[in-house]
């Protein structure tokens, strides 16, 4: 099942500049982090290479892909969407004070079941694509994102589980 990502109250949908086009040189799913690299080659002046999160401190960018795709076939959802290698997709800036909601499996929780905690906190990781959970004393003051875990819910007919952030600090 591929994450899902849902920008209910972010900046980013009324201000174009916070938007960015990106092109990865893996799949990466809506809800994964990313880090901005430089201008894709030959590829116009707004489109730039993206990778996974290398430090802490990285300024990260939320992988939001419109969901388009034909099939005929009916029991596809955009649970089942990638954004694939090589194709342009949309990356979100967050700002302090956005709320959104991403699939639960796109945080890499304390706990071994994968469930996450009501009023921990999610902070950019040393490494990877997925926000890392942490308690509140333990958020690193050197982390370029943090946010509430403000609530667990679910989402549609496959009740998928979703998690409801809050950005308390973004570079």
């Amino acid at each position: 099942m591929a994450s899902i990502f849902i920008a209910e109250n972010m900046a980013s949908t009324k201000v174009g500049s916070l938007l960015r086009s990106g092109i990865s040189a893996v799949d990466v799913e809506n809800g994964d982090i990313q880090v901005l690299g430089d201008l894709a080659p030959n590829m116009g002046n707004d489109l730039y290479t993206t990778g996974a999160v290398t430090a802490i401190t990285d300024v990260i960018y939320l992988v939001d892909g419109v969901e388009l795709e034909y099939t005929e076939e009916l029991t596809r959802g955009i649970d089942d969407y990638v954004n694939v290698a090589n194709k342009p997709f949309r990356l979100r800036k967050p700002m302090v004070g956005d709320r959104f909601s991403i699939s639960e499996e796109a945080i890499t929780a304390l706990a071994a079941n994968g469930e996450v905690v009501v009023g921990n906190c999610v902070e950019t990781p040393a490494a990877g694509t997925n926000l890392a959970e942490v308690a509140p004393a333990n958020v690193d003051a050197t982390s370029s994102f943090v946010a509430t875990i403000v609530a667990r819910w679910t989402f549609g007919t496959r009740a998928i589980p979703m998690v409801r952030l809050e950005v308390t600090k973004a570079l």
